[in-house]
């Protein structure tokens, strides 16, 4: 148990801890102290505490419960102050005074004093430590002075560093070499380090790579001393990540956590899908059409990018989005598709029937495989991206009448030029009723029906209305065409934003929205556009 308080005065801790000893002479002890520390004089341009003074009591108490004995009674008392003249120069003296019943009562009185200095690159420390200690039973007093020397080095891109440690305490000798992975993939670390003191000498090196799909470490080590003889270890670890999610299995180098898997679309054969990959940096994962990726999500809970690019990718592919938002659980999968049959960029031209450009118009495209809006520039020109091979229909927005079609093929060149588009006014047809007589009603109920066939725009929000030949004797151009006088059968209203089925029309056969439809009797079916249009056909 402990509690923590702070204030103006400085900081108090209390820690206490009970021991319950089953199988000791005493079943209970317990340990108990209190702390203070304080920011004073000398603290230098940190706000850290440099003067602490500290009280520790124990009774019966054993820090290994499961070992019979070892339950002490005593107290140990200390106070350090720390002081920083310069930021090369530092000093610091303490002491530290234990007693316990059955023991040795040992005093220790020391300080410290460090000077560094060099640069970024180059750092080096002059270390002095001077301390007595005092031990009442054995009636031995000691004095030890020591010296430190350490050097460090770092390269300017910090990829690499080396240090060099020296120390008359048991005349310890110690160097380092290392070199930090990279990020990404063909990430390549490595670390050697030597040792050696009065009693003992070590070496060891380790280095580590990560490919697309694996990792490995390996490891080596000498150790000797002048009690045994050498002892040398090797180890060798290589991993890999297999992750499975939204039906979709990916391999990958990241540990286990919470992970995405980027899938390629099959429109990206041969292409690589780069993913986290940063200016100066190899990417984290490598995602094929063949072979998914799979790539760590660091932040459970939060927020978590996914970066994707495609270096290789020809002029005008269109792959969607480079940037993907994640917010993972602690151990989930989710699934980044990248690439779709929608990869084209189609860059075309409008005319009116004179050939001139129509410039500064909005436009939609709609097609079996999407709707799309355009705005042509001052030759005409217009683009539109993430198109799908097909048949569209192409018509000004403001006035729907102004409309032409043609057809996107497929092509090896995601960036399409289309030959120039001619805009005209299609021919608009308005049915005008008039009364007939009941027998020239049976007359016309058993002549043949016409065979004038049409095609017909289906878009969202359209209804298809239907009307006996019977009840329509003649077309021709002309508003006032009034609902109310005839009779109408309605075939569909208000078309879904997918698929229709309309039985009367083309045998039953489903009509999607932005598909052309073959009406076979142009006096019997009528498309009402929102009746804003009239009876435009």
């Amino acid at each position: 148990m402990s509690a923590v308080t702070g204030n103006f005065l400085g900081n108090i801790s209390l820690r206490l801890t009970y021991g319950y000893y089953r199988e000791n002479e005493y079943r209970n002890g317990y340990i108990g102290s209190i702390d203070y520390e304080q920011s004073v004089f000398g603290s230098g341009n940190s706000s850290a505490a440099n003067l602490r003074v500290g009280y520790e009591y124990q009774n019966k108490f054993s820090s290994i419960p499961w070992v019979s004995g070892g339950q002490r009674d005593g107290y140990t008392t200390y106070i350090d102050y720390s002081t920083y003249p310069s930021d090369a120069l530092d000093f610091s003296i303490g002491a530290r005074l234990s007693n316990y019943e059955g023991a040795e009562q040992y005093d220790t009185y020391f300080a410290n004093a460090n000077y560094s200095f060099g640069d970024r690159n180059n750092y080096f420390v002059i270390g002095l430590r001077g301390e007595y200690s005092s031990e009442s039973r054995s009636d031995i007093d000691e004095y030890t002075v020591n010296l430190s020397l350490s050097w460090d080095w770092f390269s300017d891109t910090r990829r690499y560093s080396s240090s060099l440690r020296y120390d008359t305490d048991d005349n310890r000798v110690a160097a380092d070499f290392s070199r930090t992975s990279d990020y990404g993939i063909g990430g390549l670390g490595y670390r050697l380090s030597a040792e050696r003191r009065d009693d003992y000498d070590r070496q060891s090196g380790n280095i580590d790579y990560v490919a697309n799909r694996w990792r490995g470490n390996a490891i080596v080590s000498r150790y000797s001393d002048s009690s045994s003889d050498d002892e040398f270890a090797a180890s060798v670890y290589l991993s890999t990540t297999v992750g499975f999610a939204g039906g979709r299995f990916g391999v990958g180098s990241d540990p286990v956590g919470p992970f995405a898997i980027v899938s390629a679309h099959q429109s990206l054969e041969g292409l690589d899908v780069e993913v986290n990959g940063f200016e100066g940096y190899n990417p984290n994962a490598i995602a094929t059409h063949q072979l998914p990726a799979v790539v760590g999500l660091n932040r459970a809970f939060t927020n978590n990018q996914v970066n994707v690019d495609i270096p290789d990718a020809p002029p005008g592919l269109d792959y969607g989005d480079h940037f993907h938002s994640i917010v993972p659980g602690s151990l989930t999968g989710h699934v980044i598709h990248i690439g779709s049959d929608a990869v084209y960029t189609v860059i075309g031209r409008l005319q009116d029937p004179s050939s001139a450009a129509v410039a500064l118009k909005s436009f939609n495209i709609v097609g079996e495989n999407g709707r799309y809006s355009t705005f042509t520039n001052r030759n005409g020109r217009f683009v539109v991206e993430g198109m799908q091979p097909g048949n569209y229909i192409i018509h000004q927005n403001t006035d729907p009448s102004v409309r032409a079609s043609f057809i996107l093929e497929e092509a090896e060149d995601p960036l399409v030029y289309l030959d120039p588009i001619i805009l005209s006014d299609p021919e608009v047809q308005q049915f005008e009723v008039v009364e007939e007589s009941s027998d020239e009603k049976d007359d016309k109920t058993n002549e043949e029906t016409p065979s004038v066939g049409r095609n017909i725009l289906v878009r969202p929000g359209d209804s298809i209305w239907r009307y006996t030949y019977a009840e329509v004797k003649r077309a021709k151009q002309n508003n006032g065409f009034d609902f109310s006088t005839v009779e109408k059968h309605r075939l569909t209203l208000s078309l879904s934003d997918y698929v229709v089925s309309v039985n009367e029309l083309d045998d039953g056969n489903i009509i999607h929205p932005g598909q052309e439809i073959f009406v076979p009797n142009m006096d019997s079916f009528i498309i009402d556009y929102d009746k804003a249009m009239g009876m435009s056909l």
